[in-house]
C-alpha cells in the first residue's frame, strides 16, 4: 500500500456489481480511503484483470460514495475488452486500483449550478450533485442519452434534484432532442438568484455546444473530459490536450480531467 498526497494504491474489494440496463453496469467497491479523500470530479484508475491482458489500467469516474460505509460506486458502460472484462467480476473479487486521481469541481467560486450529462458523462455528475446538495446549492440537472435502452441512474438523478430534465435523441424516454437544445431553452426562460456554473461531462461534440452555449449567457462553465490515457498520473503524456491560447497542452489525467472555461480548448 502507497500512499502519497493522499493518493492510494491498492486492492479493494467489490461489494456488488448490477446491471443497469445492457450496456451500463454499476461496481461497488469498498475502498474507504478513497471514500473519504475523493472530490467529485476525481477518477480511479482500475486495472481490470490480474493479467497484462490487458495491459493498461481503465479510468472511470467515481459517481458516488459513502463516508459512513466506505464504499464508491463506479458506473461503467461496455465499449471494449477492458469494460468487458470488469462487467464479469463477482462481489469478492480484490481490484487493483489507483486512486483518487486528479483535478475535481471546484464549487467554491459557484452560486447557483447546472449540470449536463451526455450519456455515461452522468458518473461524476451523480458525484457533483450529491456534493451540491450537502451544501444546499441551487441546481438545474439536464441528462442525455441516445434511447430509452441506454437510459440508467433515473432513481438516483430524480433524488437529486428537484428539476431534472431526461432527454433522449429519439424520444424514446423523457423529451425528444439533444439535451444541449432543451438547455438552451431552459436557459432562457430561467432566472437564478446568483450566477450559475455550468457543470458538464460527455461527448466532445456536446462539451463543444454547451461551450457556445455558455458564452451567449455569458457563464461559466467547468467540464469534465472523457479521454484514453495510459500511466493516470502525468508521466506518459499520452492524454494531452490544447490550451486556451492554442499554443500549450494541459493533460487531462493530472491537471484535469475537470478544466474551466477559459483554460483549454473545447
Amino acid at each position: 500500500m502507497v500512499e502519497e498526497k493522499s493518493v492510494w494504491i491498492e486492492k479493494f474489494p467489490v461489494v456488488e456489481l448490477n446491471w443497469l440496463n445492457e450496456s451500463y453496469f454499476k461496481v461497488r467497491l469498498l475502498a474507504p480511503q478513497i471514500a473519504e479523500t475523493a472530490v467529485a470530479g476525481q477518477f480511479v484508475h482500475v486495472r481490470v484483470t490480474g493479467t497484462f491482458d490487458p495491459l493498461l489500467r481503465r479510468p472511470f469516474s467515481i459517481a458516488r460514495r459513502n463516508l459512513n460505509d466506505g464504499w464508491i460506486d463506479l458506473v461503467v458502460k461496455v465499449v471494449g475488452k477492458g469494460t468487458r472484462l470488469l462487467s464479469e467480476v463477482r462481489p469478492g473479487t480484490l481490484l487493483d486500483v489507483l486512486g483518487p486521481l486528479g483535478r475535481g469541481f471546484d464549487l467554491s467560486a459557484s452560486g447557483s449550478a447546472v449540470l449536463v450529462g451526455g450519456g455515461i458523462g452522468v458518473a461524476p455528475l451523480l458525484f457533483l450533485a450529491d456534493e451540491l446538495q450537502a451544501v444546499d446549492t441551487e441546481f438545474l440537472f439536464f441528462q442525455g442519452f441516445r434511447n430509452q435502452a441506454e437510459v440508467c441512474c433515473l432513481d438516483e438523478l430524480r433524488a437529486a434534484s428537484g428539476e431534472f430534465v431526461l432527454v433522449t435523441d429519439d424520444g424514446s424516454a423523457g423529451r425528444k432532442g439533444l439535451v444541449t437544445e432543451h438547455l438552451a431553452k431552459a436557459l432562457e426562460k430561467r432566472s437564478f438568484e446568483s450566477d450559475p456554473t455550468i457543470f458538464a461531462c460527455g461527448p466532445e461534440v456536446m462539451l463543444k455546444e454547451v461551450a457556445r452555449i455558455a458564452d451567449k449567457f455569458d457563464m461559466e462553465w467547468q467540464f469534465s473530459f472523457e479521454t484514453r490515457m495510459a500511466c493516470g498520473m502525468g508521466a506518459c503524456m499520452g492524454c494531452a490536450i490544447p490550451t486556451f491560447d492554442g499554443e500549450h497542452y494541459r493533460l487531462v489525467c493530472k491537471d484535469g480531467p475537470v478544466f474551466k472555461k477559459h483554460e483549454v480548448l473545447v
